[in-house]
């Protein structure tokens, strides 16, 4: 009920100055920092996540454009962790899909999670700089 009622009150630019309502435990730094960020910033802050939409088309159009059957298993895979990513995280904090815990890629607390991303990531770009020779 708390996280619905800090999305309810976040308004279109947030409440940067007034940060009382947050509680900054564990749970809000990583599994719910859209709610975070959209009470902070507000939903045009939280417009972020075209960002993520954006990242998700052009690992798209790396898949279309690699021919390697092998590379494009490897970007097929960090497509689908990366996309089950993002949408479970905004899904859970928005109160559509159960809680479940599960970080926003390169934007929640925590080492872990960023370097299994930008693994990720480092083996699509491996791939893509790679599709010439294949």
């Amino acid at each position: 009920m708390k996280l619905e009622k800090l999305i309810e009150d976040a308004g279109w630019f947030g409440h940067f100055g007034s940060l009382g309502e947050i509680d900054f435990s564990n749970e809000m730094m990583t599994d719910f920092i859209f709610v975070t960020i959209t009470y902070t910033l507000g939903w045009a802050g939280s417009l972020l996540g075209l960002l993520f939409l954006w990242i998700i088309w052009l690992i798209s159009r790396i898949f279309q454009t690699v021919k390697d059957p092998f590379g494009k298993m490897l970007v097929s895979g960090s497509f689908a962790i990366f996309t089950a990513q993002v949408t479970v995280s905004i899904g859970m904090s928005l109160g559509l899909l159960p809680i479940i815990s599960l970080s926003l890629p390169f934007m929640s607390y925590g080492a872990l999670s960023a370097m299994i991303n930008a693994f990720l990531f480092g083996l699509v770009l491996s791939v893509y700089h790679k599709k010439i020779l294949y």
